[in-house]
């Protein structure tokens, strides 16, 4: 854990809230989001890796939840999501790029079958770009197919194609992005 309280000072609400939490995930075991919550102190106070721990058990006891239940709906669009983009930020913070990838891309998937329904959740079907980013995967970035998105998906999609193109010094790659990043924001703008 990467908080400590200096010895001899009283606990603080933080102390409190660390206690609270490194219970949290054992009290309801079968319960996704009990056993994510812990996850999100533990991120605020820079523990990465107990923040990447508390949101792949949730992942695991959603999936294995939604597979036994067949549960649709609100639930595993939302709550389980959440627990996938909040992993793959974990992992991601910790260096981790196979399992930040592996979580950002099952989190695309998952809301790029649902986002033409729902416009609120298509920022999340960028996901896997944005690791490719974090973790400077130019060359990646720009193999990634072009999927028929929305408009926040595809004006991330050209930010994401000119950031690469400026690393590896295409500067007319880059260029060409901004313009259609620029193009499509406008429309964006105007909604």
């Amino acid at each position: 854990n990467t908080y400590r309280r200096p010895a001899g000072c009283a606990p603080t609400p933080l102390d409190r809230a660390l206690a609270v939490v490194r219970r949290l995930d054992h009290l309801v075991p079968a319960a996704g989001h009990p056993v994510h919550m812990p996850a999100n102190i533990y991120m605020r106070t820079g523990d990465y890796g107990a923040a990447l721990t508390a949101n792949a058990k949730a992942a695991d006891v959603d999936r294995a939840y939604i597979k036994e239940t067949n549960a649709e709906g609100m639930y595993p669009l939302m709550y389980y999501n959440h627990n996938l983009q909040f992993g793959a930020a974990s992992y991601a913070m910790e260096g981790r790029f196979g399992q930040a990838k592996k979580f950002a891309d099952e989190l695309s998937a998952n809301t790029s079958a649902i986002a033409p329904q729902m416009a609120m959740v298509e920022s999340a079907t960028a996901s896997s770009l944005m690791i490719l980013l974090r973790f400077g995967r130019w060359a990646d970035v720009l193999r990634t197919p072009d999927v028929t998105g929305g408009p926040w998906s595809r004006a991330f999609r050209h930010f994401a194609r000119g950031v690469a193109f400026a690393r590896m010094g295409n500067l007319d790659g880059a260029r060409s992005e901004q313009k259609a990043f620029a193009s499509g924001y406008e429309g964006l703008s105007q909604d």
